[in-house]
């Protein structure tokens, strides 16, 4: 039994025109998303040093570093695409999350420590999903306009 084979593009080849506005379309929309997404991940950074300048408890600060540096050192060791981004965004977050109750559960009870531990941990883990987010909108999006393509074609 044969299955069906889908093209994602079309066969036929559009006017130069027509090619010219869809790649300035399209490369308009790239820089603009890109500027989105480091305007966001400049945004966590600046939240969490604001964090650090007004309470005085560098958790939330410690937490963005390590999860940044983690994040990206695991993108520059493998390859890097939206979907492994998002995953070891996540990933760095549960380890962080790990690592803060692990370190609250080890120190004095009701110390100061323990609590920075656990503050530390949350913080890990909420960065980690907002470092997740633009990679996750950004699969979403391209895997719908590859639905309607494939819909429309």
């Amino acid at each position: 039994m044969a299955v069906p084979r889908i093209a994602l593009l079309p066969l036929e080849s559009p006017s130069t025109a027509h090619a010219e506005a869809q790649a300035d379309h399209h490369g308009r929309r790239g820089s603009i998303g890109r500027a989105a997404i480091c305007g966001w991940y400049v945004a966590i950074g600046l939240a969490a040093w604001l964090d650090a300048v007004v309470t005085g408890h560098h958790e939330a600060l410690l937490a963005s570093i390590f999860v940044a540096g983690s994040t990206g050192a695991l993108l520059w060791a493998g390859q890097m695409n939206l979907e492994r981004m998002m995953l070891r965004s996540l990933l760095v977050g549960l380890i962080g999350l790990a690592a803060g109750v692990i370190g609250s559960v080890s120190a004095p009870a009701g110390s100061g420590i323990a609590a920075t531990c656990l503050c530390f941990g949350a913080m890990a883990m909420l960065f980690g999903v907002l470092m997740a987010l633009p990679p996750a909108l950004m699969t979403t999006l391209r895997s719908s306009q590859a639905i309607m393509h494939v819909e429309r074609g």
